[in-house]
């Protein structure tokens, strides 16, 4: 059995560090080619998302993110429905170190 105490020293030294990033943890880190997510659809047929697609998806809404003035620190909110959306425009706002505000609708 691992020891409890290391096991906290571990984590801590991979999440608790300034250079912590959320975007490379939960993403940049996985082979590109292996499923991220996948979402099913109305018509029940599930739709993969590669983390290869995510991380492109979610750079590039950063980069539009990014040329609009949002940086680290700023808070973004968006109204996007669960599902893949959700997860590409959250990790494009924790890609600039922003704080991401989920608006979502079911809580209406």
């Amino acid at each position: 059995m691992p020891d409890p105490a290391q096991q906290v020293r571990d984590w801590l030294a991979t999440y608790d560090t300034p250079a912590a990033s959320v975007a490379e943890l939960l993403c940049d880190r996985h082979p590109r080619e292996r499923v991220a997510l996948t979402q099913i659809g109305a018509d029940l047929h599930g739709r993969d998302l590669t983390y290869g697609e995510l991380a492109d998806r979610s750079a590039a809404l950063a980069a539009g993110m990014a040329s609009a003035g949002v940086g680290r620190g700023d808070h973004v909110a968006t109204m996007v429905a669960a599902g893949a959306d959700l997860a590409v425009a959250a990790l494009a706002v924790w890609r600039l170190g922003a704080v991401h505000l989920p608006l979502l609708t079911a809580f209406a």
